[in-house]
Formats: C-alpha cells, structure tokens, sequence
C-alpha cells in the first residue's frame, strides 16, 4: 500500500551522506515518530534542497506500508532551533546524539517534550529541562525508575537511589555506590514525576550534578555511550 504526498511535521536530528550526491537525515516527527528520508543531491556544492540539524520542517514523500525510511520528494522549512552558543548547542547535540540512537516506541510523544524544552530552553534552566527530557525518554522506552518506594521490597523508607536495580532503595538494599543525597533524591522523584504543565513550576535549582545523575541512569540502562557528553563535559 502506498500514500501519495503524504506529510508530516518533524525536527531534524542528524544528517549524513547516502551514496556519491544524497544525504540521509533522521527525523523525529510529530505523529510518526522516528522516520529517515533520502534527500536526493543534497549533498552537491549547488543543492537548494538542504536542511539543517534543529529545523523544524513539513516533510512530503509517498508513504510506503510498514516502512521507516523513504526518498523525499519535497520538504518546506517552518522553524530552526539552532543556537549561537557553542555551550548549548553542544548540550542540545546530547539529545541529538541519544534520540538518533535510543529508538522508543512511543517517539512521537518524545516531539511534543523536545519541542516544548526548545521553546523554553535558556542558559539558567537547561539542566532542569534536561533531565525532565532524559526523564521522559526512559519512561517512553518502558524503563522508567522507580521512586514510589523501594524497588526490591517496596519499602516506602527511601535512603538511596540504585541505577543498577532502577530505582530507590531501602537501607537494607543500599549499596555503598548508591547515591544517598536527600536533597539530590528528591529531586530525582519531583522530575520523574513531572510533566511539560508542571516542570518549569517545580522551583528546583538543578545543575550539572542532578543531570549527571539522570544521564548515569540512562547509560545504565540503554548501555549507551555518547561523545556528544564527554564533548559538553570538557567544555
């Protein structure tokens, strides 16, 4: 079965060359999810039919049954979200970076969080939108942390967070790696519990700390490794 001229609206994640001419770029689309187009001659000095990483674009092409990737016919540009700030736009690289390798079923909910952190994203809140983003992620991809009790016997006494088992932990069921910062723990909970009405409103002085520990958890659990953080740490 095909779709003629079907259309979605989506965010560019990556792109790179496909063939001598062509580009394959990565999209997170609004009700689609993740789809890759082949952009054909896009690569050429001349090419008019470019796009850029963090462009918000309509996207046009035949949509084929059961398929993920396909030749794009036409695309017109709505918006860019691409910063001056060699620091954010190395953050926001993090998110490009995971979202092109960490696929979730559920990725077309991921659009409408990674739009609203883009709209609202400023030097002073990045880490807390961050981590609300990283939150999001896990929950799409069904790997969620636990932090209504503890994650072994469902004690409802919290002394630490376990990224091995996936979530809080008793004093019983402490390992001396866990971390066991009150404050640190109490926050985890707030933006796992959080979504876009509420997260800007939790009043959290988040920092590069609370967002290390949400991208250890994630690295625990997808097995990731990703050059975009190691890049943004030595900044």
């Amino acid at each position: 079965l095909i779709k003629m001229n079907d259309k979605v609206k989506g965010i560019v994640l990556n792109i790179r060359p496909y063939g001598e001419n062509n580009q394959l770029i990565k999209v997170l689309s609004e009700n689609r999810g993740y789809l890759s187009f082949v952009v054909k001659g896009s690569n050429k000095i001349t090419a008019k039919n470019r796009v850029m990483p963090l462009s918000v674009n309509e996207f046009i092409f035949d949509d084929k049954f059961n398929k993920t990737m396909f030749s794009l016919k036409k695309h017109s540009f709505i918006k860019s979200y691409y910063v001056e700030s060699i620091d954010l736009l190395a953050f926001l690289s993090i998110f490009l970076e995971l979202f092109t390798k960490e696929e979730v079923e559920n990725s077309h909910l991921l659009y409408q969080d990674f739009i609203y952190v883009l709209d609202h994203l400023q030097t002073n809140n990045r880490y807390l939108l961050g981590c609300f983003l990283l939150a999001r992620l896990m929950d799409y991809a069904g790997i969620r942390p636990y932090t209504d009790g503890c994650i072994i016997c469902d004690s409802k006494s919290i002394n630490g967070l376990s990224l091995k088992s996936g979530g809080f932990v008793c004093l019983k069921h402490l390992a001396s790696g866990d971390e066991k910062d009150i404050m640190k723990l109490k926050k985890f909970r707030h933006i796992n519990m959080a979504d876009r009405n509420i997260i800007l409103k939790l009043n959290e002085d988040e920092n590069a700390e609370d967002f290390a520990l949400w991208m250890a958890f994630v690295k625990e659990h997808s097995g990731l490794e990703l050059k975009s953080y190691d890049f943004y740490k030595g900044l």
